[in-house]
């Protein structure tokens, strides 16, 4: 359970880190990218060296680093243009709900065990979500009116689902054997490429401006999140099941984010938050019974 709690403290971490974006107006995609070079970096100074070659492409690994680094890059794009349309209280709740996406597929392709501690828990975790992402002010849900764009949450939840699910499946199919770090850099890498194309094609027609303080920020915000994914893949090397990992880990964000935003940024938390942050401590305690 040590492994599993650094991992969920830096994604907490991460969650700190973005919350600074907004403070020193630091332009989030341009970010997102130079945090991808920098996971590739990170990668390969954690192994000692450039983990991919031209023999990277015959491993069985290869074609889904394409596919989760496409995901990636894809993703964030739909969650930005969700946060902006119907605000972090809703694209939240999409975002974390994706656990029914890979709980749901650990469970039924890989058989892996079921029983009431784990089903009651699993539950919980989404009354969880919802709870602790309710909103303070009616106003927050009052202003959604964009009907029309009901595709965008539906991408977010999907996306997050598929992006766990993929992850899971490659390294307990052991495509990726013992956590490779090749993997990993391959799917930053692409995401990466993805993004600096987009970029620099910003910069050429002016809709970007290169701005040293993004750079920074992707800098610090890279370092931590390489070590997002590959502990977690480290974890399911280990055995641990994803019907276990997914809603400990997206509960436990949750709930950490909300303990800091309370102790650290003096943030206030409503009664029905309060009851979503206890139901969370009874729903990590489920699924560790199970």
């Amino acid at each position: 359970m040590g492994l599993l709690a650094i991992l969920i403290s830096i994604n907490v971490l991460l969650l700190i880190i973005f919350r600074q974006f907004k403070v020193y107006k630091v332009d989030t995609f341009q970010a997102i990218v130079f945090n991808y070079l920098t996971c590739v970096i990170v990668g390969s100074i954690t192994l000692g060296k450039f983990p991919l070659s031209v023999e990277s492409i015959d491993k069985e690994w290869f074609p889904y680093a394409i596919l989760l680094g496409i995901l990636f890059i894809f993703g964030f794009n739909v969650l930005a243009r969700t946060v902006q349309n119907f605000g972090i209280t809703l694209t939240s709740i999409a975002q974390k709900m994706s656990l029914i996406l890979s709980v749901g597929f650990a469970i039924i392709y890989f058989n892996e065990s079921i029983n009431l501690y784990k089903i009651v828990g699993i539950l919980t975790a989404i009354g969880v979500i919802i709870l602790i992402n309710f909103p303070r002010k009616q106003k927050e849900v009052e202003d959604i009116h964009l009907a029309k764009l009901w595709y965008l949450l539906l991408l977010t939840w999907l996306i997050s689902g598929i992006i766990e699910a993929l992850l899971f499946y490659v390294e307990a199919m052991d495509y990726s054997s013992n956590a490779d770090i090749g993997f990993v850099v391959g799917l930053f890498g692409m995401a990466a490429i993805i993004g600096s194309v987009i970029m620099v094609i910003g910069w050429i027609t002016r809709r970007l401006k290169f701005n040293w303080k993004n750079l920074l920020a992707g800098v610090i915000l890279g370092v931590p999140n390489f070590f997002t994914i590959y502990l977690l893949l480290v974890l399911i090397n280990n055995g641990q099941e994803g019907s276990v990992i997914f809603p400990i880990l997206n509960v436990s964000i949750i709930l950490g984010s909300a303990l800091i935003g309370f102790l650290v940024f003096k943030e206030k938390l409503s009664k029905i938050q309060w009851i979503g942050f206890l139901l969370g401590i009874s729903c990590i305690i489920l699924i560790a019974l199970s």
